[in-house]
């Protein structure tokens, strides 16, 4: 059964996440760790516990690690929320066809059923243990006789 809807991401306002979006929200973050960190770095560059030269790498590499995860987040995020749309149309199709076989064998399960037995009549031989069929194929005994 497939899903005859178009593409979420194919239309304006669907479902799809742009990677440019993506990098664009987390570069306007507020990012108060990077602050502390420059913070940190000018410290020990005025107390003379880092060099310039060192500093200035560091404060590189802690960038480049924040872009990193941006490109990440840009590629992986779109994709999981396709992937999920898709995951969630799959789920609606299984219940949908779940539903129609439910709806089916409970159909066949009262058509074949046998008619109820009259559990009020009487036992046919006086003295006798009155016996009739109970659920799962169990013979249910009277305890009266």
């Amino acid at each position: 059964m497939a899903d005859a809807s178009p593409d979420p991401g194919s239309r304006p306002g669907g479902r799809h996440l742009d990677p440019g979006l993506v990098i664009a929200l987390l570069a306007a973050r507020d990012d108060p760790a990077t602050t502390a960190f420059d913070e940190a770095l000018e410290t020990a560059v005025a107390s003379g516990r880092l060099d310039p030269a060192t500093a200035r790498e560091l404060r590189y590499w802690q960038r480049r690690s924040l872009e990193g995860l941006a490109e990440h987040a840009a590629v992986v995020l779109p994709a999981t929320v396709v992937a999920r749309h898709s995951s969630d149309a799959t789920a609606r199709e299984s219940v949908a066809e779940a539903r129609m076989s439910w709806q089916q064998a409970t159909a066949l399960a009262r058509e074949a059923a046998p008619a109820a037995p009259d559990v009020t009549a009487e036992p046919e031989t006086p003295g006798v243990p009155f016996r009739r069929s109970g659920g799962a194929g169990l013979t249910v005994v009277s305890d009266d006789d």
